[in-house]
């Protein structure tokens, strides 16, 4: 199993949100694992894993979640 295999298996699971959010703000790169976390096909009606994505964003450096800004749009949008 892949850490994005992993990551998708466990992101609406509570007892890995702090996991996912420390990982998120340790990446130099987090892009990939934001995308996977902030894609609707792969979220439930109560948007859980666009939740975990916001509270990864709060994790990244300045400069890091500047470079997201798409995807922080996203996240505010709903």
């Amino acid at each position: 199993m892949t850490v994005r295999e992993l990551v998708d298996k466990k992101a609406r699971d509570p007892h890995w949100q702090e996991v996912i959010v420390l990982l998120a703000g340790q990446l130099q790169d987090p892009e990939p694992l934001l995308k996977l976390l902030a894609d609707e096909t792969r979220d439930d009606p109560l948007y859980h894993r666009l939740a975990l994505t916001a509270l990864c964003l709060s994790e990244l450096h300045s400069k890091v979640r500047h470079k997201q800004s798409e995807i922080v749009d996203h996240v505010t949008r709903h």
